[in-house]
């Protein structure tokens, strides 16, 4: 998971490793923390977190990918009503 979290950010194989190793290794112990504080099961919550993190960037990105669309590209698409 920390790897598909990191392939939103580079796709450079070297970058991809020195990104997910920490970026997994703080996201399990902020999974392992929350169950500590909150006094739930572990397992199903580092896998929450992570999970978590999947979603957000994905919909990051793809918010960020809708605003690089031009306004023409994005209303091309929808017919004009009345007809000429």
């Amino acid at each position: 998971m920390p790897t598909a979290i990191s392939r939103r950010f580079t796709h450079d194989l070297r970058r991809l490793m020195l990104l997910s190793t920490p970026m997994g290794m703080v996201l399990t112990v902020a999974g392992l923390w929350l169950p500590y504080v909150l006094d739930v099961a572990s397992g199903p919550t580092i896998v929450l977190v992570l999970a978590l993190v999947f979603l957000l960037t994905t919909a990051a990105g793809r918010v960020r990918a809708a605003k690089r669309l031009p306004a023409s590209e994005g209303s091309a698409a929808v017919p004009a009503e009345g007809g000429a």
